[in-house]
């Protein structure tokens, strides 16, 4: 189910990017992208957190009492993931800005989204 999802969001992305109107939308579909790959790699089946095994991103949350299920999933690429923190960060940050501060992202910018996303995708299929 997390793959097809995170799969439904790539296509979105790409095809956002190639229209390229929409950049936030572009970084934005590119960081959920990576959020549903990354759980799908982490929480196959499970995985165990403070000696609790933990299936779902809500479980880990309350596990590892991060501040919320952003910061918890980022937690788990950092100790399950982390050759891919850096883009993981990346991603966050770039959508969060773009979301919240300012939607008008450079069409590279949005090409380096779409790139880091490729590499979170290799590391998780």
């Amino acid at each position: 189910m997390k793959k097809d999802h995170a799969e439904h969001n790539k296509s979105l992305c790409d095809e956002l990017l190639a229209q390229g109107k929409y950049n936030d939308w572009v970084v934005t579909t590119a960081f959920y992208s990576s959020i549903h790959f990354v759980d799908h790699k982490i929480f196959q089946p499970s995985v165990t957190i403070n000696g609790t095994v933990v299936f779902d991103i809500v479980q880990a949350h309350r596990i590892a009492r991060q501040p919320s299920k952003h910061k918890t999933r980022e937690y788990l690429v950092a100790q399950f993931l982390s050759s891919q923190i850096a883009n993981y960060r990346f991603l966050a940050d770039v959508c969060w800005n773009a979301r919240y501060f300012n939607y008008r992202i450079s069409a590279s910018k949005a090409k380096v989204a779409r790139q880091r996303l490729e590499q979170i995708i290799a590391a998780c299929i």
